[in-house]
C-alpha cells in the first residue's frame, strides 16, 4: 500500500498528459489501494481529454486519482505532503516548494522517459539515475517495444473495448457515430480510415485511394490534419468513391474507440502510436519532425523492433517500411512542395496482407505490460 505523485509538464500537445492519465488509470486497475496525484501544468487542456473534467477546480478528483493544477497551487495556499513514490514524467522539473516535502517523505523517485524503439534504452532501463535528494534513490524507467524495456501502457479498459468491438464491429460502429450525430452507417465492403497527423500533403494518398475499388470514408481528426485537407481540397478533384468527414475534437476514450472501428489509422505521437500498435489494425506513424532528420532514426528503430519480435513476410514488411519512411522523410517547411509518395502498395497489397499488425499486438499484450512492470519494480524498491 503506497501513494504515488506524478509530475508532468505538458510541452505543446496532448500526448504527455494522455500518457500520464492512462498510466494512472492503469495503475488503479491493477491496484485499487494506490492513490495517485497528478500535478500538471496547462491544466485546461486536460478537459479536452478527460470526461467530466472541471478546469475551474484546482483539484479534479476521480476514484483514487487526483489531477491537480500545479500553476494554481503555491507554497502559501497549498499544503503538500509528498507521497512515498514520485514519478517525474518526461524530465519534468519539480517546482522548488515541493522539494522539501519530497526530501522528508519520499522513498523512491522514478524517471519515466518517452516511449522509444531505440535499442540503447534497454541499457538504461531500471538503472540508477542521479538523485538530488539525499537518501532517496532514483531510477530510469524506459518504455519500449521489447521485453528488455519498460513496455507500453496496455490500459485494461482499452483491451476490453477492443474485445467488445471485435465481437460485433457493425453494432459498435453504428452506435458510436449515432451518439456523435455523425451520419455514417457501417458496411463491411467499405474502407474506413482515420487520420490524425501533423501537417502533411495528402494528395498522393488521395490519388492512390481513388484507385481502390471500394467506397472509402476518411475521418479527419485534429486541427493540423483538417487544415492539411483544407489545403489539398482547393487543388485536387475529390473522387466519387471517397467521402471525407471532419471530426470534432475527441476525448481520449472516444479517440480510442474511433481507431478500433477503422480498417486503417494514420496516427501521430507516441501515445496514439501505442494505441495503434495494440489495436492490431494496420497503421502508419507520422512521427514528430526533427532537424537533421533525427526522427527517421526513431522511426527505423520502431520498425526494426516490430519486425524482430514476430514472424513476418519480409517482402510485405519491406513495402510497409518503405512507405513509412517515405511518409516521414520530409520536413515541415517542405510540406507544400509537389512531392509524390506512392501509397498504392499500402492500399492494394499491405492491407490485404496485414497479419503482422495483429501479431505485433499480441506480442505487446503478452510480453510488454508497462504498468505491471512498474508496480513490481516499485514494490521491490520500497
Amino acid at each position: 500500500m503506497f501513494n504515488i505523485d506524478i509530475f508532468c509538464d505538458v510541452i505543446d500537445n496532448y500526448g504527455d498528459i494522455g500518457v500520464v492519465y492512462r498510466l494512472a488509470k492503469n495503475i488503479h486497475q491493477i491496484n485499487k489501494n494506490i492513490l495517485i496525484n497528478i500535478y500538471i501544468n496547462k491544466y485546461t487542456e486536460v478537459k479536452k481529454l478527460v470526461e467530466n473534467f472541471d478546469s475551474n477546480l484546482i483539484i479534479n478528483n476521480f476514484e483514487n486519482l487526483n489531477i491537480i493544477n500545479i500553476e494554481r497551487v503555491s507554497q502559501n495556499s497549498f499544503k503538500y505532503n509528498a507521497s512515498k513514490v514520485i514519478i517525474e514524467a518526461f524530465g519534468t522539473e519539480i517546482p522548488d516548494f515541493f522539494k522539501k516535502s519530497i526530501s522528508e517523505n519520499a522513498k523512491l523517485i522514478i524517471n519515466l522517459e518517452y516511449l522509444s524503439g531505440e535499442t540503447w534504452i534497454e541499457g538504461f532501463h531500471k538503472k540508477k539515475s542521479i538523485s538530488y535528494y539525499e537518501g532517496i534513490e532514483k531510477y530510469f524507467f524506459m518504455p519500449g517495444f521489447t521485453e528488455k524495456s519498460g513496455g507500453i501502457i496496455l490500459d485494461y479498459d482499452y483491451l476490453s473495448m477492443i474485445k467488445s468491438i471485435n465481437s460485433s464491429k457493425e453494432k459498435y460502429f453504428n452506435n458510436f457515430f449515432k451518439e456523435k450525430n455523425i451520419n455514417c452507417i457501417y458496411n463491411k465492403s467499405n474502407l474506413y480510415i482515420s487520420i490524425f497527423t501533423y501537417e502533411f500533403n495528402f494528395k498522393s494518398m488521395i490519388k492512390s485511394l481513388s484507385k481502390v475499388n471500394k467506397n472509402i470514408y476518411i475521418f479527419l481528426c485534429g486541427e493540423k490534419t483538417q487544415k492539411s485537407f483544407d489545403f489539398i481540397l482547393k487543388e485536387i478533384k475529390i473522387y466519387k468513391n471517397i467521402h471525407i468527414l471532419y471530426m470534432p475534437f475527441f476525448i481520449q476514450k472516444d479517440y480510442d474507440y474511433l481507431i478500433n472501428l477503422m480498417d486503417f489509422n494514420f496516427v501521430r505521437g507516441e501515445e496514439s502510436l501505442a494505441r495503434a500498435t495494440i489495436s492490431g489494425i494496420p497503421f502508419l506513424w507520422h512521427i514528430y519532425k526533427q532537424e537533421e532528420y533525427i526522427h527517421l532514426d526513431k522511426l527505423n528503430s520502431f520498425l526494426d523492433r516490430m519486425s524482430e519480435n514476430i514472424d513476418i513476410n519480409a517482402d510485405i514488411f519491406k513495402k510497409y517500411k518503405d512507405i513509412s519512411i517515405s511518409t516521414n522523410n520530409i520536413l515541415k517547411d517542405e510540406i507544400e512542395n509537389n512531392f509524390e509518395i506512392n501509397f498504392d502498395d499500402l492500399f492494394n497489397i499491405i492491407l490485404d496482407n496485414s497479419s503482422f499488425f495483429k501479431k505485433f499486438s499480441e506480442y505487446l499484450i503478452k510480453k510488454c505490460d508497462l504498468t505491471k512492470q512498474l508496480i513490481e519494480f516499485i514494490n521491490e524498491k520500497i
